[in-house]
C-alpha cells in the first residue's frame, strides 16, 4: 500500500480496506540499527517500512537471531530479548503476545505472535482477491 512513490489510492485497495493492514508497530530497540533511527522501520533509508509477515520470513516479535543472520547482526544465533527486534523491516511491540496494526479502513486490530505466516503476508495485499474474514 505504502511503498516509495506509491500510486496507490484508496480504491485500488480491491480485497476492502477492513481486510488491509496499513501501519504496523514496531519497537525502537533493534540488533541491526540504532533506536534514534527506527522511524517507521527505516523508511527513509531503505523504503521497506515494516511487514507483518517479517524478513525472512519470521512474523510478528521476531526476537532471536536466526543462525544465518549472526555474521552481521552484532550477536550470537540464537540470542533472544524481548523487546529487541532481530531486524528493523520486522513488526513487534512490548505488548505481550503481538502488536497492533492499523487498518486501511482505520480501525485498529491486535494481532497475535501466532498468527499464521500465510494470514500475515495475505493482510499485506490490496488486490490479490483474497479477503480474510478471521485474523
Amino acid at each position: 500500500l505504502f511503498c516509495m512513490n506509491s500510486p496507490s489510492r484508496l480504491e485500488d485497495i480491491k480485497d476492502g480496506t477492513s481486510h488491509v493492514a496499513a501501519f504496523n508497530e514496531t519497537t525502537l530497540r533493534l540488533y541491526n540499527g540504532g533506536s534514534a533511527n527506527c522511524t517507521w522501520g527505516y523508511r527513509g533509508w531503505v523504503k521497506t517500512g515494516t511487514s507483518l509477515y517479517g524478513i525472512s520470513p519470521y512474523g510478528i516479535n521476531q526476537w532471536t537471531i536466526p543462525m544465518a543472520w549472526a555474521s552481521w547482526a552484532g550477536a550470537n544465533a540464537g540470542t533472544s530479548v524481548a523487546g529487541r527486534l532481530a531486524n528493523w523491516g520486522g513488526a513487534g511491540s512490548l505488548h505481550p503476545g503481538g502488536c497492533q496494526s492499523a487498518f486501511a479502513d482505520g480501525s485498529v486490530h491486535f494481532l497475535s505472535e501466532t498468527t499464521d505466516l500465510i494470514t500475515l503476508q495475505m493482510l499485506g495485499y490490496i488486490a490479490d482477491g483474497t479477503t480474510l474474514q478471521n485474523f
